[in-house]
């Protein structure tokens, strides 16, 4: 969004950008406006890892930790963010505040704009469809979006009434939640060759391109340059932000894994740091790591399958992996898979060393998936996604 942000300012259009405590440094240093919403979402996430060690593998627990937020910080969260937006002023949202966002645009008569990382328009095309039932076009997909999207409404909905209750607005329903995400103009920060957009989808639809470019100041962990000059050919492994709900049990996996197939690794941990003692093949745990600049220098990428992470992996030109844990992921695993620049998704719940070293030795061995995934960082790097978006934004925010 900061990017966003930028693109909206060389358009003359202001924007501040509203979000969780966590990410208020790395706006402003962008010399973007921030609204803090007094919210963590490393908090949130600490909480749910002391209620249960294993929510990460159970889709049930994760749906049921998401469904149980604080209502006390949904009120909250409404409050601010109806104290930033003045009246006639656009709104962008994500898909989680698209609730509360559409009650700030009825109450402050402005124009509200959806932005996605991941597909929530319906469709009938399996590609451009979180969870397609069949394999070509069909209506089938297009009801198995609309049940997608039923889905998050119903894990969103507490949090969302809370919000609009602080408004003074009536509470939302299923058919509510639809009929936004079926009328509401929408931008998706993705490229539109890894997630096409569907030629029948109405104009108000932009599939604008990916919003990433490289960090200016690369985070790069105290020696991690010298161990990837010792050792070339590295392969890393991460779970990006479920990160912290990753169970020692399954680093232990991924170093059995890279040791079976013969590879040295970078292994994103959420507490070890520098070359870890013990493996049987050499094996550096990072922290904060800027992937801009890891992933050109590896073999091949292994990711939890988040839209920012896969379109990282692609932009780098390596062959990439997800180990899909929830949500969008499982689509990004398999449109890296049906694009030809890795193996199918293991999914996380069934990740054992032998499935990922046998996935690693795909990506490092077959010479295809190379070149492939060389190609479509050629294609990536010529899209403007910021740019594109902004100037659909603006157009929108002008009506």
């Amino acid at each position: 969004m900061i990017t966003l942000a930028g693109a909206l300012g060389d358009l003359g259009v202001s924007a501040r950008i509203a979000a969780s405590s966590d990410f208020g440094d790395r706006v402003r240093a962008a010399g973007c406006d921030f609204v803090d919403l007094r919210m963590s979402v490393a908090d949130w996430w600490a909480e749910q890892n002391a209620r249960s060690a294993d929510w990460a593998r159970s889709p049930v627990k994760t749906f049921a930790a998401l469904r149980s937020g604080s209502k006390e910080q949904a009120r909250a969260a409404a409050a601010l963010l109806a104290d930033s937006v003045e009246p006639g002023e656009g709104i962008v949202s994500g898909p989680l505040s698209l609730g509360t966002a559409a009650g700030l645009a009825e109450l402050r008569h402005s124009q509200l704009v959806a932005w996605y990382p991941a597909p929530m328009t319906p469709s009938r095309l399996p590609q451009a469809t979180l969870n397609p039932l069949l394999r070509r076009p069909s209506r089938l997909n297009e009801w198995s979006g609309r049940f997608a999207a039923r889905g998050a409404e119903w894990i969103l909905r507490p949090a969302v009434n809370e919000g609009r209750k602080t408004l003074g607005l009536r509470p939302w329903t299923a058919r509510d939640y639809l009929a936004a995400v079926d009328r509401t103009p929408s931008v998706y920060g993705v490229s539109p060759t890894l997630m096409p957009a569907d030629p029948a989808w109405p104009a108000r639809v932009t599939v604008a391109g990916h919003f990433l470019r490289a960090d200016p100041e690369p985070v790069i962990p105290e020696g991690l340059p010298q161990f990837l000059a010792e050792h070339p050919g590295t392969v890393h492994i991460g779970f990006g932000s479920w990160g912290s709900a990753i169970r020692q049990s399954d680093l232990d996996v991924a170093c059995q894994a890279l040791a079976m197939a013969g590879r040295s690794g970078i292994i994103a941990g959420p507490s070890q740091r520098g070359v870890l003692p013990g493996t049987s093949t050499p094996v550096f745990a990072v922290g904060e790591v800027s992937h801009d600049w890891l992933f050109p220098r590896l073999a091949a990428v292994v990711h939890h399958g988040g839209s920012g992470t896969t379109h990282r992996g692609v932009l780098a030109g390596v062959p990439s992996m997800a180990v899909p844990i929830s949500f969008d992921q499982p689509y990004w695993g398999r449109r890296l898979a049906e694009l030809g620049v890795g193996p199918p998704p293991v999914p996380y719940r069934k990740l054992t060393p032998a499935r990922l070293a046998h996935a690693i030795e795909q990506m490092t061995g077959n010479p295809e998936i190379a070149a492939r995934a060389k190609q479509l960082n050629t294609v990536l790097n010529t899209e403007h996604g910021p740019a594109v978006a902004a100037r659909t934004i603006a157009a929108a925010l002008a009506r």
